[in-house]
């Protein structure tokens, strides 16, 4: 019996089949993309990564000593032996979730367009899969909903009382700036809606600085040193 055609092995055809597109869109994302370019990226060969890490949850007990390092303390003398301290750790498991696309394109669209197509379909996609993983990570619901856990939903989030409903106050930008670690000064930005936006270019107290403007990185202004970004 002759085995009919296809794409389920590639003995039967699915050899014949184009390379995707998958390293274009992954190159292209990054130009939409306001988080990843920042995150510390980990390669993973499986489904879950298990990722040792500092504790820095359990508080050292010492006013004067900080758990950014595990607890680790140090101390001032004169050549006396310090006190002994180890530092301590937590493992994370990292799951790979899968940002799937499908879409069927005519064989003969993709020769009349020619060349030009792969740019159009690259970049139309990288902008919507940007989109979607963008999304999770501010928003996404984690495990439950087989995607990351986002920035907003998350246990460690810290929130800030709102001066007032509505509308963006100076009290609010300070509040804020008053919840960061020192230690996340350094690669800290800004995100806001297209609306509170619109409340930032008002008077609220504080004048949305648009300088150094880095409008080729979609930066359209800075708050107390830091850029600001606009995402929907």
């Amino acid at each position: 019996e002759k085995a009919a055609m296809g794409e389920s092995s590639g003995a039967v055809g699915g050899y014949l089949l184009p390379i995707d597109y998958s390293d274009a869109m992954l190159q292209k994302m990054l130009d939409f993309a306001i988080i990843k370019p920042r995150a510390m990226v980990i390669p993973m060969g499986s489904a879950e990564n298990r990722c040792p890490r500092v504790d820095v949850e359990t508080a050292t007990g010492t006013v004067s000593a900080t758990s950014l390092f595990g607890g680790v303390k140090f101390s001032w003398g004169a050549s006396q032996a310090p006190p002994e301290t180890e530092p301590k750790f937590r493992s994370n498991a990292l799951n790979s979730w899968d940002l799937l696309g499908y879409a069927k394109v005519d064989n003969q669209w993709l020769q009349d367009v020619g060349p030009r197509a792969d740019d159009y379909l690259t970049t139309i996609f990288a902008g919507a899969a940007n989109w979607q993983a963008e999304y999770a990570y501010f928003q996404g619901t984690g495990a439950f909903g087989t995607m990351p856990l986002g920035v907003l939903p998350a246990p460690a989030t810290i929130q800030v009382t709102r001066a007032g409903a509505g509308h963006i106050a100076a009290a609010d930008m300070t509040g804020m700036a008053a919840s960061l670690l020192p230690y996340s000064w350094l690669n800290a930005i800004w995100c806001c809606s297209p609306t509170a936006y619109g409340d930032l270019t008002k008077d609220t107290g504080y004048t949305l600085n648009e300088w150094p403007y880095d409008e080729a990185r979609g930066v359209v202004g800075h708050i107390l040193g830091k850029p600001v970004y606009v995402t929907d």
